[in-house]
């Protein structure tokens, strides 16, 4: 009787802290366990036996009435899927490496790799094909196209990589995968998910203290949407860089570098440009584009969404991209990328990186630039707009073919960041404004 009541308090926690909805999807749909929340994609129907094991201790003992019933629902919506949705852009490094490599990003989504394709406009799903296979589909996010399907082995997929990973795929299965039941008809149309919070970092056993953490950063982050000032967040941020200062004395300057340069590394904190207008519906931040470009780009009354922000660090260069979608005006809709392109240099005064900034281009993403319509509309939107009057000291190449627009400063504009902690898969910084960012690679 014990043993129950411990068993039915922690699985009661499990239900109250992840939100979990045991009635949102139909008894015929398959759960697919997966070590990664942040991926998304389609799961086919199957018997309700693939169901995780551990959610046959919530139900009750199914009188024969109910079971009858259930059988009639579950007929009734028989043709019913369930849309799981996650981001490319948080896939593994090994995964998207895999992808380039098959040339499925370069081809079939149109990038080059290297960060050149929008990852945030893709989706993909993985499933188990036995062995030590994974198939995985890729999707356009905005109407659910299936744009390429491939094989690759579980380790380059992060499939369940270790019995903590296993345990937290458990999780995702039961609790946070974001989903939504549409008919077979209406799936390309369907495009809206229901965030489900994820679930808390695993126990401080056995773990490592940067590890644990880095782990405690990265759910607060998503708890809190990405506030990096939130005090929770600002604590262990003073935490890891006390630990990470603490073992800086035996790495040295080129350790150091390595760790640093040659990742593309992916913001996990919201963007914090001047002038917010709060957030939109899907909950990222709102911006004008005028706040958004420093003046650079008009009409600068445009809003504009952030979708994510990433940082290429090579040898030398320092490429910094922002998504963004429009949120008004004739482009409402379209999705574009303004990117900024800089040098860095490391001081060597504590852990300081100076940043140039020496030019940056604003154009339209991959998904708009191919398609003949939106390239109109874009063109019409932003091209007839000049901001040599808002480019003090630079130069500005009107729009191209592509859509793109780009401008140089005749003198580099000199900022930097102080490093308060780095790792291979984590770094986070303090910019010469206050501002702290935390990326993952």
């Amino acid at each position: 009787m014990a043993s129950y009541l411990v068993h039915f308090r922690r699985e009661f926690s499990y239900t109250y802290l992840y939100c979990y909805r045991r009635n949102s999807c139909s008894s015929s749909s398959r759960r697919i366990p997966h070590p990664h929340p942040p991926f998304t994609g389609l799961s086919s129907s199957s018997s309700s036996s693939s169901a995780h094991p551990r959610r046959r201790h919530h139900h009750h003992r199914a009188s024969s009435s109910s079971s009858s019933s259930s059988s009639s629902s579950s007929s009734s919506s028989s043709s019913s899927l369930v849309v799981k949705r996650y981001s490319l852009s948080s896939a593994p490094a090994s995964l998207v490496n895999n992808l380039v490599k098959k040339k499925i990003l370069k081809g079939g989504i149109g990038g080059g790799g290297g960060g050149d394709y929008c990852a945030d406009e893709y989706t993909y799903s993985c499933e188990d094909a036995g062995a030590n296979a994974v198939k995985v589909e890729v999707y356009v996010a905005a109407t659910g196209e299936r744009v390429a399907t491939t094989t690759t082995r579980k380790d380059i997929a992060g499939w369940m990589k270790s019995k903590s990973a296993a345990r937290a795929a458990r999780r995702d299965d039961d609790e946070t995968a974001t989903t939504t039941t549409t008919s077979s008809a209406g799936l390309a149309a369907s495009t809206a998910t229901e965030p489900i919070p994820p679930p808390p970092p695993p126990p401080r056993e056995d773990i490592e203290e940067a590890d644990y953490l880095k782990a405690q950063l990265k759910w607060t982050l998503s708890m809190n949407g990405g506030d990096p000032n939130d005090k929770a967040v600002c604590e262990l941020v003073d935490a890891l860089e006390a630990h990470w200062k603490s073992k800086r004395t035996q790495q040295s300057d080129d350790e150091m570098l390595s760790l640093w340069s040659n990742k593309i590394w992916k913001a996990i904190t919201r963007a914090e440009f001047p002038g917010s207008l709060g957030l939109d519906e899907h909950g990222r931040p709102l911006f004008t584009l005028t706040r958004m470009s420093f003046g650079r780009f008009q009409p600068g009354n445009t809003k504009v969404a952030i979708i994510g922000i990433s940082n290429e660090v090579g040898d030398a260069s320092y490429v910094f991209d922002v998504l963004f979608e429009v949120k008004d005006g004739p482009a409402e809709g379209l999705v574009g990328c303004m990117r900024s392109l800089a040098s860095h240099q490391y001081v060597g005064d504590g852990a300081r990186f100076d940043i140039m900034f020496h030019s940056g281009t604003f154009a339209p993403s991959r998904s708009v630039e191919c398609d003949a319509s939106a390239s109109r509309i874009w063109a019409s939107a932003f091209g007839l707009h000049s901001p040599v009057s808002h480019l003090e000291g630079g130069i500005f190449t009107a729009m191209d073919s592509s859509g793109a627009q780009e401008y140089r400063f005749l003198d580099a504009i000199e900022g930097y960041v102080d490093v308060l902690y780095l790792d291979d898969d984590m770094r986070i910084t303090r910019g010469n404004q206050g501002s702290v960012q935390v990326v993952v690679n």
